[in-house]
């Protein structure tokens, strides 16, 4: 009987091993389902104890559940079916889910609208939005609109601004998180940063205090300006109050009024007799050409009429492009005579080759304008056959330093026209009008 039984264990055994095959089990063959390596290679020893081929897992890959289609959840690195009822209790769902009224859904990243902290990844639900940062501090939001700088990204409010009226009164959040509440005769830079709602000239001010001959003491208070400019109000280039021309000057009284020529719209207005020119009271009647009396014409006191300086024409009293001499005249040179600015010339032309008064700008090696002779000043070409120059690129297309000249001989109206063989640039320059271009310069047919 002994000997039965174990003839019996002895052949179970050898049903459970490939005593004639490989050290391991093959496919189909039975193993041992206990997790140790007992099928060949490529074969899995599954649950039933059955050596198998197991199919690789398909499953999408992931970091994240929002790396997952719908109703899919991040499981192990593996997108897994995950749909789920909730009692509107969060809870109920995986952590990185929340209940939507009665199932899950996935927490959404930022700037993500939400309503809740608990629907954001970061935890945070800030103005509507999912955002980085609690964000629930005075004068910073995480909203675009609010910030100036990104949805879900908290940051400041600008300086001088309140979208959420956090702040009271006239002020305005300050740029750094807090609201702007600075005391009288504090700097400033703008009135949002003052509790009084004002600054002027650099400080608090309990008053705007921003008319002319007014000014705020470095304690805040806002006082007359007296017997001096109001720098920027009432000086030599704003006006105010009485002074309808600068320069103007605050008086004992704090009223602006005129310095130097006192202002007027007439003569009546003048003591003295003297004569209303350029909207002040005159000491002469400054009525040549090119004479001010004020100093932002003259350049010189206000009051005294003035010659108008050279090369300037502030009442445009000169005609054509000529202006004022600095010796209370127009230019007008005739032609012939020597110049060098267009506006010294009654014709409006200095040659400035010949540096003469001239019909027209009279440029070029083959024409010259005259000083004297039968017809001064009118431009005319030199004698056909004239030895000149024309300039040309010493590269070409490219024209830059290293540029020189040719020399031609003047045509009879005036060009200066290069020979055959000559380099040029363009074959207006040659007299066949013809330049053949090679790879790196030009030259005349």
């Amino acid at each position: 009987m002994l000997r039965f039984v174990t003839l019996m264990v002895f052949c179970w055994l050898c049903a459970c091993f490939d005593l004639n095959g490989p050290p391991y089990g093959g496919a189909g063959e039975p193993c041992w389902p206990r997790g140790k390596i007992l099928c060949d290679t490529g074969l899995t020893c599954t649950t039933d104890g059955i050596c198998r081929t197991v199919p690789p897992d398909t499953r999408q890959e992931c970091v994240a559940s929002l790396d997952c289609e719908a109703d899919f959840a991040c499981d192990n690195g593996r997108c897994t079916t995950y749909i789920a009822a909730c009692g509107r209790d969060d809870s109920d769902c995986r952590p990185d889910y929340f209940c939507a009224v009665d199932r899950c859904a996935k927490r959404v990243p930022a700037p993500s609208i939400c309503a809740r902290d608990v629907e954001c990844i970061s935890g945070n639900c800030s103005d509507g939005v999912c955002c980085d940062l609690a964000c629930d501090g005075v004068c910073e939001s995480c909203r675009l609109a609010i910030n100036a700088v990104a949805d879900g990204l908290c940051a400041f409010v600008p300086p001088g601004f309140d979208p959420e009226e956090e702040c009271s009164a006239d002020v305005a959040c300050d740029g750094a998180g807090a609201c702007a509440y600075k005391a009288l005769g504090a700097p400033c830079t703008a009135d949002f940063e003052c509790s009084s709602g004002s600054c002027a000239d650099g400080v608090c001010c309990d008053g705007f205090c921003n008319s002319a001959c007014e000014r705020c003491n470095e304690d805040g208070t806002c006082a007359a300006v007296l017997n001096t400019e109001d720098a920027g109000r009432c000086d030599d280039i704003h006006t105010a109050g009485d002074c309808v021309t600068p320069p103007c000057i605050c008086d004992g009284l704090g009223d602006c009024k005129s310095g130097g020529g006192v202002s007027c719209t007439s003569a009546v207005n003048c003591s003295n007799g003297q004569a209303c020119v350029d909207g002040v009271c005159c000491d002469t009647l400054c009525s040549g050409p090119c004479q001010a009396c004020v100093a932002s014409k003259s350049g010189g006191t206000t009051g005294i009429c003035s010659p108008i300086p050279l090369g300037l024409d502030p009442d445009a009293e000169c005609p054509g492009v000529t202006v004022c001499t600095g010796t209370s005249q127009c230019f007008s040179k005739p032609l012939g005579q020597s110049c060098d600015y267009h506006f010294e010339c009654a014709s409006e032309h200095c040659s400035f080759s010949s540096g003469i008064c001239c019909t027209s700008d009279c440029s070029g090696s083959c024409v010259v304008c005259p000083s004297s002779g039968a017809s001064p000043g009118v431009c005319q070409p030199l004698a056909s056959g004239t030895a000149c120059s024309e300039h040309v690129c010493q590269r070409w297309p490219t024209c830059g330093p290293g540029d020189d000249f040719e020399a031609g001989s003047c045509s009879p109206d005036g060009r200066c026209l290069l020979p055959s063989g000559t380099r040029c640039h363009a074959s207006s320059q040659c007299a066949s009008n013809v330049c053949v271009f090679g790879p790196i310069a030009g030259a005349c047919q």
